[in-house]
């Protein structure tokens, strides 16, 4: 899924409280992806019944080099 990707590349991450963060760096852009990632930006996440541990978050931003936690 295109989400998928989109996180995966570091357009986005999701912070410590599972809300959409959208890499400061691509604020800028006009990309369809990102404007619609902007949109939702701050907006937590439907939980599913396994999250995503929080070492595995912190992996996604120490690669994708986003920090969330300002």
């Amino acid at each position: 899924l295109i989400h998928d990707k989109a996180f995966e590349i570091g357009l986005f991450t999701l912070d410590e409280r599972l809300a959409v963060f959208v890499n400061p760096r691509e604020s800028l852009s006009e990309s369809t992806i990102v404007q619609n990632l902007i949109n939702h930006h701050g907006e937590e996440i439907c939980h599913t019944r396994v999250a995503p541990l929080p070492d595995a978050l912190l992996e996604h931003w120490i690669r994708v080099d986003i920090d969330p936690l300002g």
